[in-house]
């Protein structure tokens, strides 16, 4: 089977998941992974048995890559995007495609100016339960969708991690509008209300919750908070999708299994990035991988420029409406 040559730019929690699932994947050959932490990259270098760069334009220049995946910070995608996309490489962006709607036309707009394959990680599309109430939906199984419901809880360490570059909506968020629209088709207008209590000197909000209207007559409503007290161990989420004929529940991070230890209870993870036996496998492991079938296969993406670019528009109206307090329509 041919290898796809690949590199990585951005290292972080999810990057450094990305290298390891490239590192394993039969049809992809590492060549190159790049970040700012020089001591992070040697390390990683070392251990996945690849090239180091601080640098990543000398990465592209050097280790020629056919594809490449980003996960610098997501207010930093636009520069490495505009630069794969002039070398002709095909790219990955880790969601979301970027914080505000100019970047993110920028990027689909040079993307689709070049004959390259070019996706957005969206990754529950590929999350099997996920996909099975897609399926059950779109062959018309359970109904008409009346309404949807999505609750995304993360730790109240995580907003520590971002320095007042972003909030729950951009990063918890963001997920559930995919999915609503992915499931329900286009939203029409949205209502929220933010959460501002306890993360007022991060310079972020708390949560927020948003009610809906789509297209179809149908509603949706999105609660995400990032303030859940460390004790309770793992963030949450769920899918309730009520249709004419039925409905549809999903658990997102009902890992099954529970560790108690001496520090507290520990969940760990048996669905995004589990590893087993020294492989990182699961839904991102899919994702990748996919990703690199539609490349040796001249196959179209599962997640479109513009799919990521409509998420973004009703991210930013959802902030506008928090904002205002005002319903904002969607063009």
């Amino acid at each position: 089977m041919k290898r796809c040559k690949v590199a990585l730019i951005g290292l972080g929690r999810w990057g450094s998941a990305y290298a390891d699932v490239l590192a394993q994947l039969h049809h992809a050959e590492l060549v190159g992974i790049s970040d700012l932490d020089k001591n992070n990259i040697k390390i990683l270098g070392s251990k996945l048995g690849t090239r180091s760069y601080l640098n990543y334009k000398e990465m592209l220049d050097k280790e020629k890559p056919e594809a490449v995946f980003v996960c610098t910070a997501d207010w930093e995608h636009l520069g490495p995007c505009l630069e794969i996309i002039e070398r002709d490489m095909h790219l990955f962006v880790e969601k979301p495609l970027a914080m505000n709607l100019s970047d993110g036309k920028k990027i689909v707009e040079a993307a689709n100016s070049k004959k390259i394959k070019f996706t957005v990680g969206h990754i529950l599309r590929f999350d099997p339960r996920y996909y099975k109430v897609y399926e059950l939906v779109k062959n018309g199984e359970l109904g008409r969708i009346l309404h949807i419901f999505c609750r995304r809880n993360d730790l109240i360490t995580t907003p520590k991690h971002y320095h007042r570059k972003t909030d729950p909506i951009f990063q918890l968020a963001i997920h559930d509008i995919d999915i609503i629209r992915w499931l329900g088709g286009k939203i029409s207008r949205v209502y929220s209300e933010p959460l501002n209590i306890l993360l007022k000197e991060l310079g972020t909000i708390d949560g927020i919750s948003v009610l809906m209207k789509l297209e179809s007559g149908a509603t949706a409503i999105i609660e995400s908070i990032w303030v859940l007290p460390e004790s309770r161990g793992k963030s949450t989420a769920r899918l309730e999708v009520t249709c004419s004929k039925g409905v549809a529940f999903v658990d997102d991070y009902d890992r099954k299994i529970t560790v108690y230890d001496t520090q507290g209870v520990v969940y760990p993870d048996t669905i995004m990035k589990p590893n087993v036996w020294g492989k990182v496998t699961g839904v991102l492991k899919e994702e990748l991988s996919l990703f690199l079938d539609c490349i040796i296969n001249d196959e179209p993406p599962i997640v479109s420029g513009e799919d990521a670019l409509e998420s973004i528009e009703i991210a930013l109206a959802v902030k506008q409406s928090s904002e205002t307090g005002e319903i904002v329509k969607i063009n």
